[in-house]
């Protein structure tokens, strides 16, 4: 039945069924210009959104990091890595320091 009424409705062919009004007097039409003023200042909200979010995407696009900024950023940080590679490990600053205490030990019994 109810492919019939939209069958019916967007055909045009009949009278609306009970329930749809087909006319343009009262009851749906009564309140139409409120309606439709809600939604215009509806839609002023969405667009005064929306231009907040256009001026903050700006906003985020300038402090954006480029393509460009992140190879630097790549090469700076494989720079680092090299040199902390390059640095000692606390095994061998644990070994330095033993031999640093043995020579210390051997020179003060050399002294005494």
């Amino acid at each position: 039945m109810a492919d019939n009424v939209i069958r019916d409705v967007f055909s045009g062919s009949g009278t609306p069924p009970s329930g749809i009004d087909g006319g343009g007097g009262p009851p749906h039409d009564s309140d139409m210009e409120r309606r439709i003023g809600k939604l215009e200042d509806k839609m002023d909200k969405v667009q005064d959104a929306l231009n907040a979010i256009q001026v903050t995407l700006a906003e985020i696009k300038t402090t954006m990091a480029t393509k460009d900024d992140l190879s630097n950023v790549r090469v700076e940080v494989a720079e680092m890595k090299g040199r902390i590679a390059k640095l000692p490990s606390l095994a061998q600053i644990a070994a330095l320091l033993a031999i640093a205490g043995a020579i210390f030990k051997g020179l003060s019994f050399i002294h005494t």
